[in-house]
């Protein structure tokens, strides 16, 4: 296929991504072909912005769109979490166990693992100049994981979250 023929194929196709919410085996192929301009995209736009130009992203199945991107974008590492995960996940498990962050017999699946993880290690602090600031465990676990009850208001809640942190960032700096 000629450089020009396709290059208006990936128009074509990323036009065709950009207004489809169905994630099915269609949007699954144009996603790998579109895949360089979608990454030259992302290095320039925020997260929020990306998502709220793929419908699909936003819905259930969407994170299958994002899995495949992380496998084109790094094929070695391809499947290793996979591997990996079960016991993982049963580690954080036991430690969260252990520490009382958890009941045993309470549901437990790989989200919950993952909200639990930040919990496990102590919070670092965040210097700037002479001024320091400690997030608590809460404000650690809400960073690692980003919970939104309806994908709609993703914007909302990451300008909250953003806002949020520059008021912290602007009070350190307004103490120096």
């Amino acid at each position: 296929m000629k450089t020009n023929q396709l290059n208006l194929l990936c128009k074509k196709i990323f036009r065709w991504i950009t207004n489809k919410v169905v994630v099915h085996l269609n949007i699954c192929s144009d996603w790998d072909l579109s895949y360089n301009q979608r990454r030259q995209m992302l290095k320039d736009m925020e997260l929020h912005d990306y998502i709220a130009l793929f419908p699909a992203l936003k819905m259930p199945e969407g994170f299958h769109l994002l899995v495949k991107h992380f496998e084109i974008m790094y094929p070695s590492s391809n499947k290793y979490f996979d591997l990996k995960w079960p016991s993982i996940k049963q580690g954080i498990q036991i430690l969260t166990l252990e520490k009382r962050l958890w009941k045993d017999g309470e549901c437990y699946n790989d989200v919950i693992a993952l909200m639990l993880l930040p919990l496990l290690f102590p919070p670092t602090t965040v210097r700037s100049g002479k001024r320091s600031w400690r997030p608590s465990k809460l404000e650690v676990s809400k960073s690692f994981i980003l919970q939104v009850n309806n994908p709609s208001n993703i914007h909302q809640v990451v300008e909250a979250n953003r806002k949020s942190a520059q008021q912290k960032k602007s009070h350190c700096n307004h103490l120096q």
